[in-house]
């Protein structure tokens, strides 16, 4: 049984982790839980947001996403948003990076078989991302409700939706390049 991201990081969860037991014991290189927490130490030392993100998409760790969203919302602050906005801010790019659903039409592929044209097609459900994600006017909708004074459509699009976007793409990438390095950690062992 190969090891992937995914289990890595749910194996963290205190009740998985017994001592020395093996996990995967009928794979090639069984993992201990000191194996595991190992690996994740490493993953946390060399890539810390991504690993805080990794926590927080697939572990559902709380305490990992609220750290995200302070780390995001200081930054946000330093950027000259207001802490209403920041925090609005942070909150909804923390949540569009790990709490959005996998789309159940496509299983998070983005891809649909349609039967009729016998073909592969673009969901959409989820217009091929695999996930769903709040529309523009949704994602507004969420960020209004933590402001006093409400943001239009258009001070939203002029002033802040960039910074907003930047952001999503920055958990986005500091994501991806934990992912990397959890994969290349587990090839290193054999995997």
């Amino acid at each position: 049984m190969v090891m992937t991201v995914e289990r890595l990081v749910t194996r963290q969860v205190p009740k998985s982790i017994t001592g020395s037991e093996l996990m995967f014991k009928k794979s090639a290189n069984p993992m201990t839980g000191e194996d595991v927490l190992g690996l994740l130490g490493q993953i946390q030392h060399r890539e810390p947001i991504g690993a805080l993100i990794l926590d927080a998409q697939i572990a559902q760790d709380k305490t990992a996403r609220a750290k995200l969203v302070g780390a995001l919302n200081a930054q946000l602050v330093a950027m000259g948003k207001g802490d209403d906005l920041a925090y609005a801010m942070a909150e909804a790019a923390v949540h569009e990076v790990c709490d959005t659903n996998i789309c159940h039409k496509c299983h998070g592929t983005g891809q649909v078989y349609s039967k009729k044209f016998n073909q592969i097609n673009q969901c959409n459900k989820c217009e091929g991302v695999g996930r769903i994600i709040l529309t523009e006017a949704a994602l507004l909708k969420s960020i209004n409700q933590h402001l006093a004074e409400p943001l239009t459509k258009q001070d939203w699009q002029r002033k802040h939706y960039d910074d907003f976007m930047n952001a999503v793409d920055t958990l986005h990438r500091h994501a991806s390049s934990a992912g990397r390095c959890a994969r290349a950690l587990l090839d290193g062992m054999g995997e």
